[in-house]
């Protein structure tokens, strides 16, 4: 039985109502309080576990697809809910306060994971894995980073060269989040050997495509549920795997980059908050010196 105090995700959340003096609508308010209420009762009791063991919470994934949680920021008619992005912090935020781990997955499932399949995938692409993932049927992660190359995209060397009939993908990435249980990936490569940021392209990787690996997972002190290794890649990709134009990958990725700064932010309030909860628990329970 659903826990009346989880309110499922509107399309009206966030965009209605009256405002408080800091600008957040009652609406929005409300979907807090929901969100707190399914945090409180479905996420804390097993936040500790979930990093201990390190296992992918599957279960709890699926719960926030079911709540509508996994598409707040995307429209209707792909399955999303259509809020406004002062809702999806304040989901960020009360999730991050129960579990980093679970909140990390989330954001890479509902921004970087998804975005580019949103913004530039053809519409059978968005049916195939946007709509899944929104579902929480599907998994979607973004492979940038490399051993060589992170701040630095100019340095990465993953490499798109152009084939009869489409693209041959080739090279290696890592840290990425959820890669050991990801069905797609969005990719950045170069498609020409000059340096720069002029020829970063994005390209859209099935998991289950030929040549694939998943590589050593990496090992975290903390967030340990949000799953995170090296990828290999050496695929031939159908020509309509590029997502956006050739060249365009820098600026596409820094379209999402201030989103995805708010959200980091969003994520720390939520963090801070527990620990600062957690500590005032420990201060009042201590005994010492008598």
């Amino acid at each position: 039985m659903r826990d009346r105090g989880a309110q499922k995700a509107t399309p009206q959340m966030g965009r209605t109502g009256a405002a408080d003096p800091a600008g957040i609508s009652d609406s929005t308010s409300a979907f807090r309080d929901s969100v707190r209420a399914f945090v409180t009762k479905e996420v804390l009791p097993r936040a500790a576990e979930l990093d201990v063991h390190g296992e992918f919470p599957h279960a709890l994934f699926k719960r926030l697809a079911e709540l509508g949680y996994l598409g707040l920021r995307y429209p209707e008619e792909v399955g999303g809910q259509g809020a406004d992005f002062a809702t999806c912090c304040v989901f960020y935020e009360e999730l991050a306060a129960g579990s980093l781990s679970l909140a990390a997955i989330a954001a890479m499932q509902s921004l970087m994971g998804t975005h580019f399949v949103y913004r530039y995938g053809t519409d059978a692409q968005r049916r195939e894995y946007l709509e899944p993932a929104l579902r929480g049927e599907k998994i979607g992660t973004f492979a940038l980073t490399e051993p060589e190359a992170g701040s630095d995209l100019g340095a990465i060397r993953t490499r798109a060269t152009r084939t009869g009939d489409g693209w041959r993908l080739r090279g290696s990435k890592t840290w990425i989040t959820n890669a050991p249980v990801a069905d797609f990936l969005t990719v950045g490569a170069k498609t020409s050997d000059e340096r720069g940021l002029g020829n970063i392209a994005l390209f859209l990787l099935d998991a289950r495509t030929p040549g694939f690996e998943v590589g050593k997972p990496i090992e975290k002190l903390g967030t340990r549920s949000s799953l995170t290794s090296e990828v290999h890649i050496d695929c031939e990709l159908p020509a309509d795997a590029l997502l956006g134009a050739e060249g365009e990958g820098v600026k596409n990725v820094g379209g999402l980059l201030s989103e995805i700064r708010v959200m980091t932010a969003a994520l720390a309030v939520g963090l801070s908050r527990r620990a600062l909860a957690d500590s005032a628990v420990y201060a009042s329970e201590r005994k010492a010196f008598g």
